[in-house]
């Protein structure tokens, strides 16, 4: 485990444990092999009950642990996060594990370029769980040097299955609001059959200095792509 291997906590006080909830598999719930819970997965009030419960009895018996989650969902990885973070001692690896090290792998490039982080402009491709935990701490970063959160923000442009985020994009969680762009912002940008702003138009717009790529998606990244962009 990485708390072992790489933070040096000893192995004799970390306890894996593996959550359950079901699967929406049938071909896993048909395999006679499958040793995991052979029911659908469960969620809403019933899934939240179950984390609570978890919660509880793991700080009945131990009652300074730091919870660290990991491979959560993106949707119950931050509503998880952000409602035990300010009561209990907990750490999503997946959000804040990953923004750590590409914040500090960000600003050792910028110490060798020079130039400062509030003046970067970063694409986030894939602002999952991981994605917009990697902006949410270079947000906190900028903040630092001077900006406003509502100036940092600005300085994002997020990317998805969806196209380029904006107000009117459909079914935009929680915590991918802040990154949004204004649709009359982009009212001019080229769009494809779909009506979706591509990924090389946005780079062609926006000439990142910064790209983060948290999607599993390929073929993405195209040599056309690279000779637009400055910075990428």
């Amino acid at each position: 485990m990485p708390t072992t291997a790489a933070a040096g906590i000893n192995p004799s006080r970390v306890l894996p444990i593996v959550l359950d909830v079901g699967t929406n598999n049938q071909n896993l719930i048909n395999d006679p092999f499958y040793i995991g819970n052979k029911f659908a997965r469960i969620s809403g009030e019933r899934y939240d009950q179950f984390i609570d419960n978890f919660v509880s009895a793991t700080r009945k018996f131990f009652p300074e642990v730091l919870i660290h989650w990991e491979d959560l969902g993106n949707v119950n990885a931050r509503k998880i996060l952000d409602k035990y973070s300010e009561n209990i001692l907990t750490f999503n690896d997946d959000i804040q594990g990953t923004g750590a090290v590409t914040l500090a792998a960000v600003k050792s490039a910028l110490r060798v370029t020079g130039e400062s982080l509030k003046d970067q402009r970063i694409l986030v491709f894939g602002p999952g769980a991981a994605g917009i935990g990697n902006a949410d701490q270079l947000v906190e970063s900028m903040t630092m040097e001077g900006l406003s959160r509502e100036e940092a923000f600005d300085r994002f442009w997020a990317y998805d299955f969806r196209g380029l985020l904006t107000n009117e994009t459909p079914d935009v969680l929680k915590f991918q609001i802040p990154f949004t762009r204004q649709s009359e912002e982009v009212a001019d940008w080229e769009r494809d059959e779909n009506g979706l702003i591509s990924l090389l138009e946005v780079v062609r717009r926006v000439k990142p200095t910064i790209l983060i790529g948290t999607s599993g998606q390929s073929g993405a990244f195209t040599e056309e792509g690279r000779n637009v962009g400055t910075g990428i």
